[in-house]
């Protein structure tokens, strides 16, 4: 079966996470100039997000969590890649987490670097949450994080830590293991990428904060 993620071009699939990658479907190759080869094969964290990073600055709604099964309209996913394709900035990460909870692999997680978090890139895999555009996440993508990152965290041998709280940019956070947002390491982010519900669906799982 082609199901699941990408790891050394070999496919895994994750139990209890619905996952398509590009060597299934080419159309969600991240281009070329959205990844690159990994210098040193090294993968200490994994760096969560959402595709909106609301709220931030110039969006200000707080984010919610609906409770109901997304409806086929509200699956933003390969838009998202779509527009990363477009886009002239470098732009991209290893994997969507959509809002049903399924999850779309776009580059292979131990052999390639992809453009997500400036200079946490090298060491990093990448994980966007889809967002609506009025900052709201669904209970599926809640659900799948823990799932999705304790599968991760084992596949790479990272420990099941998460940042938080969020106060501001963490001094020595490239040398962390373990999980942390694109908040925690970029001061041009808005508190809201990834926002609280994601973190706080790990320390719910029974990761430690750090």
């Amino acid at each position: 079966s082609l199901m699941g993620v990408v790891i050394s071009n070999q496919i895994f699939e994750i139990p209890g996470i619905v996952s398509t990658s590009y060597l299934e479907d080419p159309s969600l190759r991240l281009s070329p100039q959205d990844r690159r080869r990994r210098k040193h094969g090294e993968v200490r964290a994994l760096v969560w997000h959402t595709t909106g990073g609301y709220p931030d600055r110039e969006h200000p709604t707080p984010q919610r969590v609906r409770p109901e099964a997304a409806p086929a309209r509200a699956l933003r996913g390969r838009r998202v890649e779509e527009m990363w394709e477009k886009d002239a900035r470098c732009a991209g990460s290893h994997l969507i987490l959509d809002a049903d909870g399924s999850v779309l692999c776009l580059a292979d997680l131990q052999e390639e670097a992809a453009y997500h978090a400036g200079q946490a890139n090298e060491y990093t895999i990448g994980i966007e949450v889809t967002q609506q555009p009025d900052s709201s996440l669904y209970a599926a993508q809640i659900a799948a994080v823990p799932v999705l990152g304790a599968w991760l965290s084992a596949a790479f041998g990272l420990p099941r830590r998460a940042c938080y709280p969020y106060t501001g940019v963490r001094k020595g956070i490239l040398e962390e293991l373990g999980s942390y947002g694109h908040r925690d390491c970029s001061d041009n982010r808005g508190t809201g990428d990834p926002g609280d519900f994601i973190m706080q669906a790990l320390l719910d799982a029974g990761w430690t904060a750090f």
